[in-house]
């Protein structure tokens, strides 16, 4: 069964301002890629106009694990543009990893994980992502 993993950057591996992706925060999200067999769909504004060129601005442990990017809809919220990459790409097992919620996300709810975005991917993320993309 396919699992998807749209995740956002900043504010999930990328913690604080600082524009820096964490090691330790990439290794608990690679952890639950390993462990759900997801691939990562890129929701972020580290998204570029090709999945090319945007793979270049991630560590190479994480790039193989990228199915793709949603497409950037100008002024649209992130989840307009998550449901746009579910109707063109249907999964029915994915999680969001934001740390930002907004409106769009209200019918997703269940299918989201919002971190702190001074810390990031916490543990408890992690396990509730999991569990997300483990349910039947």
């Amino acid at each position: 069964m396919r699992r998807l993993i749209f995740l956002d950057i900043d504010g999930v591996i990328a913690p604080g301002s600082t524009g820096r992706i964490d090691p330790t925060l990439l290794e608990r999200l690679l952890t639950l890629v390993k462990e759900t067999g997801a691939k990562v769909v890129l929701s972020s504004s580290w998204r570029e106009d090709t999945l090319r060129k945007s793979l270049r601005l991630l560590p190479t442990a994480l790039r193989k694990h990228v199915e793709g990017q949603t497409r950037d809809l100008q002024g649209q919220p992130r989840g307009k543009e998550i449901c746009s990459y579910l109707q063109e790409h249907p999964c029915h097992r994915y999680v969001i990893l934001d740390d930002e919620p907004e409106p769009l996300y209200a019918f997703l709810h269940d299918k989201a994980v919002f971190t702190n975005p001074k810390t990031g991917l916490s543990e408890e993320d992690a396990a509730k992502a999991k569990e997300i993309l483990m349910r039947s």
